[in-house]
């Protein structure tokens, strides 16, 4: 007789496979679907502005701006840490160039909107 297992697994995911490898599915599930979590917000640019990232500047307009975040384990409240911060440059019209989506600096992305909000029109 085998022992059993003390974690009662879903029949649909214990179906045809053994309770390590179902242990095993369930975690990688979990880490996928809360692992992270994405913040999109759209930024407005009055001028022309630069970035560190980017070769050159960048014309005025709207970007849209999404930041990724994980979870902080091991914490008594639900605590989240920047990842990474990604802008998506505008379309170039050139045939056959992809639209750009480029790391930044959040802090360098704040710095450059409170820059362009200071200037006069």
């Amino acid at each position: 007789m085998q022992p059993q297992s003390s974690k009662a697994v879903p029949s649909e995911l214990g179906a045809g496979v053994g309770a390590r490898e179902c242990s095993d599915l369930r975690r990688v599930l979990t880490d996928f679907l809360m692992s992270t979590r994405s913040i999109e917000r759209t930024v407005i640019f009055r001028r022309s502005f630069g970035l560190s990232a980017v070769d050159g500047p960048l014309p005025s307009g709207r970007y849209a701006v999404i930041t990724e975040e994980e979870p902080l384990e091991g914490l008594s409240f639900p605590a989240w840490q920047r990842v990474r911060t990604l802008l998506f440059l505008p379309a170039n019209s050139t045939p056959g160039k992809a639209r750009e989506v480029v790391p930044i600096d959040p802090n360098e992305l704040e710095a450059v909107l409170a820059a362009d909000g200071l200037e006069s029109p």
